[in-house]
């Protein structure tokens, strides 16, 4: 199956690549691997997510599935190196057969593990990641008439307390009593902001999930590896770059570029600045193992993305116009499909989403039961489960018997818990939402 059946439907592809270093030169890359795939654009209401919360994908956007494939990998080689006792000293030929391993034993901590010394880990988006990165300016040849606009990111500005954005600023009225504002004129850049989706739904009907854009800052600070596997991988797992498909829609990609760059880099490093002066000596110590990624923008595009789409909708129609255009017709529209899917290199088969439902494609789910049957193998109860092979021998209970955030808890290192507080309270990630809520 394809996440765009429908060749007036585009999607979004992400991957995260893995590349081995040469023990001669840092710069020579070589042997690249894809850990994980994914496609995808949509994520779950509110309101859909009371039933099952464990058992649903609540953010279906490419980016976010091709990281939990990660740490589904990640959570895999936990346990199967635990099982095996792989290590950096196994004879040649057991190297061979596991070359695709991404940890390996950690040189200080004999129970727990660490990214390979060698390995660096890369983000491949196929259109810039949603929010602040998509906002940069486009050509627009409508009606014949080539003109430069702003690409316009209809993912909402956040409006809480800590995201210090007032409705003045933004020019845009509060959607349904929400937290969120659509601006009218020129948006706002370098903020807060939830997922995409259309501004007449009911509140029970929009996701309160953050976009891409800030989530890539909250991993680059963090780490991908999330939190539940800080015990076992107390070193943050972070990416080396992230690359993005120009946008076929300029005529220079230095502006995508800088929104890139102003997004991702210049705020990963804003958010270690307000760590480093934070007042707690431990957060202002993990700031210093900060790594600022590289950000690159690649000529190679994906034919289903948005942006190639778009480019290729109003070329199809003739500039001169040798017919006048019938009263009412417009150029032909796009929209976003509603599938995802996904794929890591543990799997052997393509799973498919349906990406509003947060569940693999079935039978529409009306009790928990019916989500539980459904569910994909990267939502949280899954990955629960497959985490519990890790953690057999450190868990004093069963998993569970425990709530995925309780499970979470027990599970982060207490440094961790610390410093999502306080990124959460300072710098450009203040105000954050957590479960719809703002992190206090």
């Amino acid at each position: 199956p394809t996440s765009s059946p429908d060749r007036k439907e585009w999607t979004v592809f992400a991957a995260i690549v893995a590349t081995t270093t040469a023990a001669t030169t840092c710069s020579e890359n070589h042997d690249p691997w894809v850990v994980s795939a994914a496609t995808g654009t949509k994520c779950t209401a509110v309101g859909c997510t009371t039933l099952s919360s464990e058992s649903i994908l609540h953010d279906c956007h490419a980016e976010v599935l091709a990281r939990r494939g990660l740490v589904r990998v990640l959570w895999k080689e936990v346990a199967l190196q635990k099982e095996h006792g792989h290590g950096e000293d196994d004879d040649d030929d057991d190297k061979a057969s596991k070359r695709r391993f991404l940890l390996t034993r950690h040189k200080k901590q004999p129970c727990a593990f660490q990214l390979r010394d060698n390995v660096q880990l890369h983000l491949y988006v196929s259109d810039s990641p949603c929010g602040d990165a998509s906002i940069y300016e486009i050509e627009s040849v409508e009606a014949a008439q080539e003109t430069i606009v702003h690409q316009f990111t209809g993912a909402k500005v956040l409006t809480t307390k800590g995201a210090h954005v007032c409705l003045q600023e933004c020019d845009g009225e509060v959607i349904d009593q929400s937290r969120v504002v659509r601006e009218k004129g020129e948006q706002l850049l370098g903020k807060l902001r939830t997922k995409s989706g259309r501004s007449n739904l009911l509140a029970a009907r929009r996701s309160t999930s953050m976009s891409c854009s800030d989530k890539l800052v909250r991993w680059a600070v963090m780490g991908l590896q999330g939190s539940a596997l800080s015990k076992m991988i107390p070193e943050p797992i972070r990416l080396a770059s992230c690359i993005v498909s120009a946008d076929p829609r300029n005529r220079l990609i230095e502006g995508q570029r800088l929104a890139l760059d102003r997004a991702f880099r210049v705020r990963t490093v804003q958010a270690m600045e307000a760590l480093k002066h934070c007042g707690d000596k431990t957060v202002a110590q993990f700031s210093q193992t900060v790594a600022i990624p590289e950000c690159h923008i690649v000529l190679k595009q994906f034919d289903c993305g948005k942006s190639s789409m778009e480019k290729a909708r109003v070329m199809d129609q003739p500039l001169d116009h040798s017919r006048k255009r019938k009263r009412g017709e417009s150029l032909p529209k796009y929209s976003p499909t509603g599938f995802s899917i996904n794929w890591t290199l543990i799997d052997t088969d393509i799973e498919l989403i349906v990406g509003a439902r947060g569940v693999r494609q079935g039978k529409k789910p009306k009790c928990e039961a019916d989500y539980k049957t459904l569910e994909s193998r990267l939502c949280r109860q899954q990955i629960k489960e497959t985490a519990a092979l890790a953690l057999v021998d450190v868990s004093d209970e069963p998993a569970k018997s425990y709530s995925y955030s309780q499970w979470k808890d027990r599970n982060t290192l207490s440094v961790i818990r610390a410093v999502r507080e306080k990124l959460f309270q300072q710098g450009p990630l203040a105000g954050w939402l957590v479960g719809g809520q703002q992190m206090s």
